[in-house]
């Protein structure tokens, strides 16, 4: 009986960690190892050093990113290496997606995106077109989609609410096409 007891008081604390491997960065299956973190493969110049950010901060969560290990080749979207395999000193454990949607700024604002997502911050997700016209992430849970006409966007609710990570990477996506950094 004492037994039951303490196996019953164990099991959930043990599901939280296993839950908040994979919601700190919600992209991963499996938990990361930390020693693969960019805090703990990337040494700061010498003569310098890292200047403290709180805990829960987007600095903090950038800081731990998961790293793949070595240095394995940069693959673009469609499978192929990228071209200068000699750019890069490390790269981050993430997908880009299986279209040509990512470039410039559209990093910065996945990862502020995938930051606020693993928060649970979905009021403060939100991006603009180019038109100007905001896309909160907040709207596209709630099955809302926006019809784009050249420089108009209408918000039109095709769906039920939904709040999945694959939801969420649509959302992303689509910000990518209309949030373009040309």
């Amino acid at each position: 009986m004492q037994y039951q007891s303490l196996l019953l008081i164990l099991i959930p604390l043990c599901l939280p960690i296993k839950a908040l491997a994979t919601q700190t960065y919600p992209w991963l299956t499996t938990r990361h190892d930390t020693n693969h973190s960019l805090v703990n493969r990337i040494a700061t110049p010498p003569g310098f050093e890292r200047t403290s950010v709180p805990k829960n901060s987007f600095g903090h969560w950038l800081r731990h990113l998961p790293l793949k290990s070595g240095v394995p080749p940069v693959y673009l979207y469609n499978g192929k290496e990228k071209r200068n395999q000699s750019a890069h000193h490390a790269i981050i454990d993430i997908d880009v997606g299986h279209r040509d949607l990512q470039q410039c700024a559209d990093a910065i604002i996945r990862l502020r995106a995938e930051y606020l997502y693993s928060k649970g911050h979905y009021d403060a997700i939100h991006f603009n077109f180019t038109s100007g016209d905001e896309a909160a992430y907040k709207k596209w849970q709630q099955g809302y989609r926006p019809q784009v006409r050249g420089n108009q966007v209408k918000w039109r609710k095709k769906y039920r609410y939904n709040n999945a990570y694959r939801i969420f990477r649509l959302y992303t996506n689509t910000v990518f096409i209309y949030a373009g950094s040309y």
